[in-house]
């Protein structure tokens, strides 16, 4: 896809949103097979296409015209900049890093993976 560099938490924020979506259309596929009859977990192509249709729909915004994107950006370009105080430093002022949604919210508990498969007698 040509991507040379990305920050370490693009990978988390894809995982998730990618995790979100797929369970959520196979959720609303399995809801459709029930709908039509099928036996619980017996989904097939045609739910799944229509669970994706909806998703489509639903959940993504379709693209403004471009007039509109135009004259908003005309509006918003129109407006003064805020003075710039050098006593404030460069740029905009963020929290840091810890106390940014993105970061990542899980942990491998590697102690409790071992202690599991030591008393399954496996490796």
């Amino acid at each position: 896809m040509g991507v040379e560099q990305h920050e370490p938490r693009v990978v988390n924020m894809l995982l998730d949103f990618v995790y979100s979506y797929v369970s959520g259309v196979l959720s609303d596929a399995a809801a459709y097979a029930e709908q039509v009859g099928r036996p619980a977990g017996e989904v097939e192509n045609e739910d799944v296409v229509l669970a994706v249709q909806t998703r489509a729909q639903l959940s993504f915004v379709p693209q403004p015209p471009v007039e509109l994107v135009r004259s908003l950006a005309d509006q918003v370009n129109n407006r003064r900049l805020p003075e710039f105080d050098p006593r404030a430093g460069f740029g905009l002022r963020v929290p840091p890093d810890e106390h940014l949604l993105v970061q990542p919210n899980w942990r491998v508990n590697v102690a409790a993976h071992q202690q599991g498969h030591a008393q399954r007698g496996t490796h």
